[in-house]
C-alpha cells in the first residue's frame, strides 16, 4: 500500500513495475497495488506522483514462489500551500481597542495543518504573534486591536502542511491603527484635511463589510447603501458627527433587516 505521513492512503499513485517484465498499475481507493502473474526474476517498483516523493524511493525484490507483500511506500508532500491575506491588506483606517476581522484565503494539495497569523507596527521590522491555528480550514479570525496607533501596520500570514512545507503572504501595503478622540484636539495634524470616502473592505464580502470615510470638520452626515438600479437599500448613519476618521460596518440587511441578494452594491456619504 501507499500512504501519506498522516497514515492515510493514498489513491491513484502510479507504480511502476520493471526488471523480468514491466507493468504500471495504480493505487485503489484504499492504498493498495497489486502486480499479478509475474514470472520469477529481479524486480523493481518505483511509485509516481506528482506532488509528492516516496520514502523509500523504490523498492527492489526477486519473484520467488511466495508472493512479494508489504512493499509499501510513504508520501511525503513536496508542494507548498498558497496563502494570500484578504484583509487587511493596505490602506485600511482601523480603530484602536476595538475588534476586527483578519481575512485570508489559503488552499494545499493535502490539507494545511496550522496557521500562524502575525501583526508588525512598524512596516514588518518586528512581529508579533496574534494567534497559532491548528486549523487548516480557518479563513478569518476576530482579533483585538491593540491600543496604538501606528501608520505602517502589516499583517503576516504563514501556513504550514502536513509535511512541514510552508508559505507566507502579509499585507500589500500597509493599514494604519488611529485614535479617535472625541473632544479636546488640539494637534491638527491628527486632523483630516479633507472629506474623503475610502474603498470598503473586505470587497467583495460575505457577512459583512467595513466602510471608512473621514471628516476635517463638525457636519450632519448621512451615509446610504444603493443597489445597482439606484435603489437605496438602507442608510446607515443619519447624524452630526465631530471631525475625525470613521469606519463603518454594513451586514448585508436592508432596512428591513432582510439578507440582500448577491450582486453589485454602491455606498454613498453626503
Amino acid at each position: 500500500f501507499v500512504r501519506d505521513s498522516r497514515n492515510y492512503f493514498i489513491e491513484k499513485v502510479k507504480m511502476i513495475l520493471s526488471g523480468a517484465a514491466n507493468d504500471t498499475v495504480y493505487t485503489t481507493d484504499e492504498g493498495f497495488y497489486i502486480f499479478t502473474s509475474l514470472s520469477e526474476g529481479n524486480y523493481q517498483v518505483t511509485p509516481s506522483l506528482d506532488w509528492a516523493r516516496f520514502e523509500p524511493g523504490f523498492k527492489e525484490y526477486s519473484l520467488l514462489q511466495n508472493s512479494q507483500e508489504n512493499q509499501n511506500f510513504i508520501a511525503i508532500d513536496i508542494v507548498a500551500p498558497e496563502i494570500a491575506v484578504i484583509s487587511p491588506n493596505g490602506g485600511e483606517r482601523i480603530h484602536c481597542c476595538t475588534e476586527d476581522t483578519l481575512i485570508w484565503e489559503a488552499n494545499d494539495n493535502i490539507r494545511i495543518d496550522s496557521i500562524i497569523v502575525e501583526l508588525s507596527l512598524d512596516k514588518g521590522n518586528n512581529w508579533k504573534i496574534l494567534n497559532r491555528i491548528n486549523d487548516g480550514d480557518i479563513s478569518s479570525m476576530i482579533w483585538n486591536v491593540p491600543d496604538t496607533t501606528s501608520d505602517l501596520c502589516l499583517i503576516k500570514i504563514t501556513v504550514i502542511d502536513y509535511d512541514g512545507n510552508r508559505s507566507i503572504d502579509w499585507s500589500d501595503s500597509c493599514f494604519s491603527i488611529y485614535k479617535l478622540t472625541d473632544v479636546g484636539i488640539n494637534d491638527e495634524q491628527i486632523l483630516p484635511q479633507k472629506f474623503e470616502l475610502f474603498q470598503n473592505y473586505p470587497n467583495p464580502f460575505n457577512n459583512y463589510t467595513i466602510i471608512p470615510f473621514q471628516i476635517p470638520e463638525t457636519s450632519h452626515v448621512s451615509v446610504w447603501i444603493f443597489n445597482a438600479m439606484g435603489q437605496s437599500i438602507i442608510q446607515l448613519i443619519d447624524k452630526k458627527m465631530k471631525p475625525g476618521y470613521y469606519q463603518l460596518r454594513w451586514d448585508g440587511k436592508n432596512d428591513q433587516g432582510e439578507i440582500v441578494s448577491s450582486g453589485i452594491y454602491l455606498y454613498q456619504i453626503n
